[in-house]
């Protein structure tokens, strides 16, 4: 890897030059009707490089590293740099003193596992699901990876770290259950995942009509994981705040959610391996978004950051781009209560296991919809008492997150449009159901 950066850096010696090398490997099991389908792996390397002279910048992708080919395209983008515009807000070089060489995220177990390990980990599981006339889909997903951050003033960036996912649907009779772990070692309890799941699909079972309208919800956190992204990268986005498009604009230090609400950007400390620098190589900062209702602060990539004359950050996306900071580690604050206490003290509510199809459609109140799935049950008098067939939703999730009624002890993690969210469950009065299904 080292190599592929000075070779870069020797043919384009006198030009700002900026690269993100990345190396990648993603190796797969994936089962449907209780049997093993897939077995795959695939790795990669390539390297994002951009280079800049008199405010002109281009950017381009290498996946070839002979001589040949990175000489041809290191010239051709020599060339293009005759023919862009001057801009302003070409991105300053990155120039820290704070050097990061991390593995504390690797794990050599996860990295080298093999896909008869996968396999063991879920065959018992798979039996008894055949044995019992149930049928079981999802995977389990080992990968590796390191990127390095390396410019031609010294810059030299690096971040290694591995994780495994498992995801499981268990169906009985049409009936569906789902459960998830993410880690970024070989800790996760299977039996754990494939008894929530079965435990789902089976409470599942002969679903209800409800009419739409307003309810209670407590959505668990893979349904919180469903929308909270779409805070992140369009409402604490300096970009968003700048252009006026953000729930952000006009409010910095203002309550507008509820108080049981703070919201941490910290890479440093989620329990997935989140790079701790940008793309730009800048190390990131641990960001307090939200604090106990009120909002204190954005993120900012290099442009953001002088456009709204704010403190860099460290959220920046390889630039130039037109898309904005991001964050790459929500942490929501915990509650004090577990979700079986909140559900015994809950008199109506819907328990959403999973939000699916979700999408904007007012991107400065976050008004956002979508549908239910893998297990929707109704609440009363403190007992989960029935399946309810699956809802569609149309809600302002800026309202809503000012209708927190508590959140969960329990948190989870998820790994989210590049990024992650570490989540308890939410608690939320009046959420909006538009329309029922059939299903």
């Amino acid at each position: 890897m080292n190599n592929i950066i000075e070779k870069i850096l020797k043919h384009t010696k006198g030009l700002d030059t900026h690269i993100i090398l990345n190396s990648n490997k993603n190796s797969l099991t994936r089962f449907g009707d209780n049997e093993v389908s897939q077995n795959v792996s695939t790795s990669d390397t390539y390297a994002y490089v951009r280079i800049i002279k008199d405010l002109k910048a281009v950017k381009f992708v290498l996946n070839k590293f002979d001589d040949k080919s990175v000489t041809e395209s290191i010239n051709s983008a020599k060339e293009k740099l005759k023919f862009v515009k001057k801009d302003s807000n070409i991105p300053f070089p990155t120039k820290t003193s704070v050097k990061i060489d991390s593995k504390k995220y690797f794990d050599e177990k996860t990295d080298s596992l093999s896909p008869e390990e996968r396999v063991l980990k879920i065959s018992r599981f798979l039996k008894f699901c055949k044995k019992t006339k149930r049928n079981a889909y999802g995977v389990i997903n080992n990968s590796s990876g390191e990127v390095i951050i390396a410019n031609s003033f010294g810059l030299f960036q690096k971040f290694s770290a591995t994780q495994i996912d498992y995801d499981i649907t268990v169906n009985k009779d049409g009936f569906y259950g789902k459960a998830s772990a993410s880690s970024f070692k070989d800790d996760i309890d299977y039996d754990s995942v494939n008894e929530k799941a079965l435990k789902k699909s089976d409470m599942a079972k002969n679903p209800v009509d409800i009419k739409p309208g307003k309810y209670t919800i407590i959505a668990e956190p893979m349904a919180v994981s469903g929308f909270l992204p779409f805070f992140g990268y369009m409402g604490f986005n300096a970009l968003a705040y700048y252009e006026n498009r953000s729930f952000a604009s006009g409010n910095i230090g203002k309550k507008i959610f509820s108080e049981k609400l703070t919201i941490t950007e910290n890479s440093y400390d989620f329990p997935l391996g989140i790079m701790p620098f940008d793309l730009e190589g800048q190390p990131r900062e641990r960001v307090i978004l939200i604090d106990k209702g009120v909002l204190k602060n954005l993120v900012t990539d290099k442009k953001t950051s002088m456009l709204c004359n704010l403190k860099y950050t460290g959220h920046s996306l390889f630039e130039p781009n037109g898309f904005g900071a991001v964050p790459s580690a929500m942490m929501v604050e915990a509650g004090e209560r577990s979700m079986e206490d909140i559900i015994k003290d809950t008199e109506r509510a819907i328990l959403v296991t999973e939000f699916h199809y979700t999408n904007p459609l007012k991107p400065k109140t976050l008004e956002i919809t979508g549908m239910t799935r893998n297990g929707t049950y109704l609440v009363e008098n403190g007992k989960i008492k029935r399946a309810v067939k699956n809802l569609r939703f149309t809600q302002n999730m800026v309202e809503a997150m000012n209708n927190i009624e508590e959140l969960s002890l329990e948190r989870e993690s998820f790994s989210e449009y590049g990024g992650g969210i570490f989540t308890p469950a939410f608690k939320i009065k009046e959420f909006n159901f538009t329309s029922s299904t059939e299903f």
